[in-house]
């Protein structure tokens, strides 16, 4: 059994497998996987604060010996193009080692993972430095060679240093990211858990909404059919009857008119003609005119029916004077024709008949209480069933992503298990309620 086993208190594999198993809640193996994370950061807290203390002091070495390296004169004489090769180079060696040595000093907390991020960052910067400033020291390196190699010496401390912290930290993290990654998982299930109990929640709630707007349709069915079926709507039906029979009658009286002026539409577009030619009788020019263009309106606006009193004459006069009727057969049905409307008066009664059975239908149709009070269930309950439509649309909506989570949780679940089991020494089985 190791180091850590005796820390988080793992049991040997043969210890597990003889237990029996032991069921935890997902809150409950989140608090015990936090309790461990917290006691392995307590127990390492001490280390990694030497480590840094010791990376710190070696980084103040490192920059000791850079300031003693900016002001070196060469100990020998040297070629003058090499110490100005040096001296440039040295610039370069120092900006490039400096970058290295600000990494090192941004400051970091203890936390493991915070710690681990920081390290990997002085670690890569050191590794970019050492690379990039490799050029620059071989000038340099044989100029000021003394003050050179300390450098270099001082480099190689904190290389030591930093392999010997990831060679730890490569330990730790085998333990606190097996512990973090089991968490990571619980908290993934915690997370679907209460995704899919707050799906279920809406689902009934939502099924409630359903039964209860059901049972008002029902309700408003019920009225609807007992004020359908009451004496106060049959009345109300047979009103409406008589008023459609009224309208029926007074189209056919409508139509009886204008087949009668289209019969002599001809003649009246001819006698218009020739009384516009003749300015005969300017005063009903523009009725005669209207009875060209719409005979059965200006026969409703024409008062007495002078206007048309008065083309049914001329007609009449034309036809006899032989001006626009020129076979006498056919002359002669017309002037019967239109001797029988003028002493029937015809038009006054057909105008009249029709004028009568309009009245109630021209009328604006005031829409009776118990049409009203229909009209408002119908329009509830349409509006219920739409709720129900929309609400059902989104309970699908919701069942179908429940049950696409549901399908994770057992996956997730296995993981867990068998990733805790190892780590606790203990056969462990999660309870989702």
């Amino acid at each position: 059994m190791g180091f850590f086993d005796r820390i988080f208190g793992r049991k040997n594999v043969e210890q597990t497998e003889k237990q029996e198993e032991k069921i935890y809640s997902i809150e409950s193996l989140e608090k015990i996987l936090k309790e461990k994370i917290e006691k392995f950061q307590n127990e390492i807290e001490p280390s990694l604060g030497d480590y840094h203390r010791k990376i710190l002091q070696q980084n103040e070495k490192i920059k000791e010996s850079l300031k003693k390296l900016d002001v070196a004169i060469p100990k020998e004489r040297v070629d003058e193009q090499l110490l100005f090769l040096a001296q440039t180079s040295r610039k370069m060696f120092k900006n490039k080692i400096m970058r290295m040595s600000d990494a090192i000093n941004r400051s970091t907390s203890f936390d493991f993972s915070n710690f681990l991020e920081y390290y990997n960052n002085c670690f890569m910067v050191f590794e970019q430095s050492n690379a990039s400033a490799l050029n620059d020291f071989r000038s340099v390196g044989l100029v000021f060679k003394e003050e050179g190699n300390v450098v270099v010496q001082r480099m190689k401390e904190l290389k030591g240093l930093l392999d010997d912290l990831g060679a730890t930290l490569k330990k730790y993290n085998e333990t606190y990211g097996a512990y973090d990654q089991a968490l990571v998982k619980v908290l993934e299930l915690k997370k679907i858990s209460d995704s899919l109990k707050g799906d279920a929640t809406k689902i009934s709630e939502m099924k409630e909404m359903v039964n209860n707007k059901k049972e008002e349709i029902d309700g408003n069915r019920k009225e609807l059919e007992n004020l359908t079926s009451s004496d106060n709507w049959k009345e109300y039906k047979k009103e409406i009857e008589e008023r459609n029979k009224k309208s029926l009658h007074s189209e056919e009286i409508k139509t009886e008119i204008n087949e009668m002026m289209s019969s002599i539409e001809r003649l009246i577009k001819k006698t218009q003609k020739m009384i516009e030619k003749e300015k005969t009788n300017l005063k009903y020019r523009k009725l005669v005119e209207g009875y060209v263009k719409n005979p059965f309106g200006t026969l409703l606006n024409d008062k007495n029916e002078e206007g048309l009193e008065f083309l049914l004459k001329y007609i009449k006069k034309f036809i006899i004077e032989k001006r626009i009727e020129s076979d006498d057969k056919t002359a002669k049905k017309f002037i019967v024709k239109i001797d029988d409307w003028l002493s029937n008066k015809t038009f006054n009664r057909l105008k009249e008949e029709y004028l009568n059975s309009t009245k109630d239908v021209k009328k604006e149709i005031v829409k009776s209480e118990i049409f009203l009070k229909k009209s408002e269930i119908e329009k509830r309950i349409s509006n219920l069933e739409n709720e129900i439509s929309e609400i059902t649309k989104n309970l699908q909506e919701i069942e179908t992503h429940s049950e696409e989570m549901k399908k994770s949780v057992d996956v997730k679940k296995f993981e867990i298990e068998d990733k805790t089991s190892h780590l606790l020494g203990e056969k462990i089985r999660v309870n989702i309620t």
